[in-house]
């Protein structure tokens, strides 16, 4: 298996090649109609970080996915600046586009092209089908970041002594005629699989950088060497059984310094290629409420299939959510996400 994207606990899947449906994702109702405001769009159409507040920018995103049994030939989007002060009279039209969908079931409203930052206020979306029917609306607000804890260096960002502990719950499912190979587990009534997982800071070294081991209910998976540096924390070494891969050049998780940033990542092989987008400080949800962090979103097609990762990074914390989908023709086939539960420094 690809192990270039992530360090977390990636379950093998046996795919089939038969039924390839998309299932609706964890944030609407299996089988209801979905219109998300979020920071993107994964690449099942599924919303990265959806939310209410968005910090402001000069874009806006929302994810949308037609109820089950539900047609349309295309839908309507208009962006409209419900109250932004001063900036613009109340309900002001923005922006207006006819999407086709071509038999399309789910997608991306973009808000893209604005010479300024969106002003902070409130915000709304409205659909409507291609007749002129009214189909979904959604409000939403553009508000400042949160003041967020000043970081002198990258190594303040995520604690890496030996012997530092998070433990996260795991759950994963999968979808379009592939199946997860749970090995020494067992998949719930509801298809899902759940399990507990712990990463450990096994050991740490300046020049080796930061050991780190992944275990699924104490069975070790995976590891990992993790190393801060001038560009952010980056990963330096994998392995997993026996395979060991070396990160060459460091692959960067998070990037340094803490602030929006774009990049993409090839290795010297240039075996593949990934994108990568950081946004914050935004409201992160831990074990000790919420707090202002960093969200990543990177992305690696392979053909007709694609794997992306959110990471929910906080300072001090380091990564408190993560969500891994991989895509078949733009259906997801797997789909599993990690939340801290407990963290635990020597």
């Amino acid at each position: 298996m690809n192990r270039s994207i992530c360090f977390a606990v990636l379950l093998a899947l046996a795919q089939s090649a038969a039924v390839r449906a998309q299932t609706a994702p964890a944030t609407a109702p299996a089988g209801a109609a979905q219109l998300q405001i979020c920071l993107a769009a994964a690449h099942d159409s599924s919303p990265v970080y959806p939310t209410e507040q968005i910090p402001p920018a000069k874009e806006a995103v929302a994810v949308f996915r037609l109820a089950d049994g539900e047609k349309a030939d295309a839908l309507t989007s208009e962006w409209i600046a419900v109250d932004v002060g001063s900036a613009a009279p109340p309900n002001t039209s923005i922006a207006k586009a006819d999407i086709p969908l071509k038999g399309q079931r789910a997608g991306a409203f973009r808000l893209t092209g604005l010479q300024k930052n969106m002003p902070p206020g409130r915000y709304r979306l409205d659909v409507t089908t291609h007749e002129g029917k009214s189909w979904k609306s959604v409000e939403f607000s553009v508000v400042n970041p949160p003041a967020a804890p000043k970081l002198s260096k990258p190594e303040e960002m995520m604690p890496l002594a030996a012997g530092t502990r998070w433990t996260y719950s795991f759950v994963q499912q999968s979808a379009g005629g592939a199946r997860i190979n749970t090995e020494d587990l067992k998949l719930d009534p509801d298809g899902k699989m759940r399990a507990t997982v712990t990463m450990t800071i096994a050991d740490a070294d300046d020049q080796k950088g930061a050991h780190v081991e992944m275990r699924r209910n104490d069975r070790l998976v995976f590891e990992e060497w993790f190393k801060p540096t001038d560009k952010g924390l980056c990963s330096i070494i994998r392995k997993q059984g026996e395979d060991v891969t070396v990160l060459d050049p460091p692959q960067i998780l998070w990037a340094w310094p803490l602030r929006p940033h774009n990049w993409t990542y090839t290795p010297k092989d240039k075996s593949y290629k990934q994108t990568a987008r950081m946004w914050g400080p935004l409201p992160v949800k831990t074990p000790d409420g919420e707090k202002p962090g960093w969200i990543v979103f990177i992305e690696q097609p392979a053909g007709l299939s694609t794997i992306s990762a959110e990471r929910h990074w906080v300072p001090g914390m380091g990564l408190a959510h993560e969500t891994i989908i991989t895509t078949l023709n733009q259906d997801m086939i797997s789909r599993q996400e990690m939340n801290l539960t407990e963290l635990k420094k020597p």
